[in-house]
């Protein structure tokens, strides 16, 4: 009987549909224009586009969610070597020119 109950449990959770996986973005970083330095010009960001929508708490007016991949930057020296990251990771990304 137990067991009958725990591959129920098991044939549901695996007939769950499984979660989009977010895309992520990589972009290489120019120079603004107020900006005279090189700091940081010719590196590659790659940071993760949001899937859900933020949500604003009535009470307090702070903005909230459950998508915590959106928080997450990575800079990289170079385009090959964020890709070569997003291909081992097995990440799909976009390349922002």
């Amino acid at each position: 009987m137990v067991a009958m109950q725990y591959v129920d449990f098991i044939n549901r959770y695996l007939s769950l549909p499984i979660p989009m996986r977010p895309i992520a973005t990589i972009k290489k970083l120019s120079r603004n224009i107020n900006q005279s330095g090189t700091s940081y010009v010719g590196n590659v960001v790659l940071y993760f586009d949001p899937i859900h929508n933020a949500t604003t708490n009535r009470i307090t007016g702070w903005i909230g969610g459950t998508d915590v991949d959106s928080q997450i930057k990575l800079r990289f020296e170079s385009l090959e070597s964020a890709i070569e990251y997003t291909k081992a990771n097995n990440i799909e990304y976009k390349i922002i020119a």
